[in-house]
């Protein structure tokens, strides 16, 4: 069983399913453990069955996952990693798919009645969240392109070629592990990562991404112009 959500255009703005969920492996945050969400695939118990959607996109992936780190905390439901932007205001297709069989129903995302916000205002802030969205993709998917480089050298070099492929390998091993960039579990209460490889800037991105997470505002020209650096480091 899964359940879509699709924009006016028929893009996937959410997708949950009822295949098993698997927890995050990162250590334990430093919290009390009543505070983070447990996350649930959709049920399957014949009968009524209920499941919330909460107006946002998919999760962007991230190396690093810790509630300690959210703001917006809430006993049950803190969230361990930085959530998708919100949804705009306007009106959804809902998917369900069942043993192959597709049901479809619309739906009505309504402005906040207490945001002053125009709605100019709200796609401004919402342009620039989804690039920074698509940006957070993109390191991560960097990363992991590097990682398989990598892993063909290492087979390379396990084959025992002569010594100067060796010697290639091991260079060039050493300029892909610079562009990649190494995991490590450091709380974003820190500071940001430094953007200078693909891990970081996937951490630096969804920093950005989540500063904006705060309030209905069109974004300031400061704002525009961090994002347009972040796409030069990317």
């Amino acid at each position: 069983i899964s359940l879509d959500i699709l924009d006016g255009k028929g893009n996937v703005v959410r997708h949950m399913w009822s295949a098993p969920i698997q927890p995050y492996d990162d250590p334990p945050p430093p919290i009390a453990t009543y505070w983070p969400e447990i996350r649930k695939p959709m049920p399957t118990a014949v009968g009524l069955n209920r499941i919330n959607w909460n107006i946002r996109y998919d999760t962007s992936p991230a190396f690093v996952h810790d509630g300690g780190d959210v703001m917006g905390a809430m006993p049950g439901d803190t969230p361990e990693a930085i959530e998708g932007p919100l949804a705009l205001p306007g009106v959804y297709t809902l998917r369900l798919t069942v043993d192959g069989k597709t049901y479809d129903q619309p739906l009505t995302v309504r402005d906040d009645p207490r945001s002053t916000a125009t709605e100019r205002d709200l796609r401004s802030e919402h342009l620039l969240q989804m690039n920074l969205y698509a940006g957070v993709q993109e390191a991560w998917d960097g990363y992991h392109q590097v990682e398989k480089m990598r892993q063909d050298l290492a087979s390379i070099v396990a084959s025992k070629p002569p010594d100067e492929v060796v010697k290639a390998a091991a260079e060039f091993d050493k300029k892909l592990a610079g562009v990649g960039g190494t995991i490590r579990r450091q709380r974003r209460f820190y500071g940001p990562p430094q953007p200078t490889n693909f891990v970081g800037l996937n951490g630096y991105l969804l920093t950005e991404l989540d500063s904006l997470d705060y309030g209905d505002i069109a974004p300031t020209d400061s704002m525009q112009a961090a994002y347009g650096s972040d796409w030069t480091k990317l």
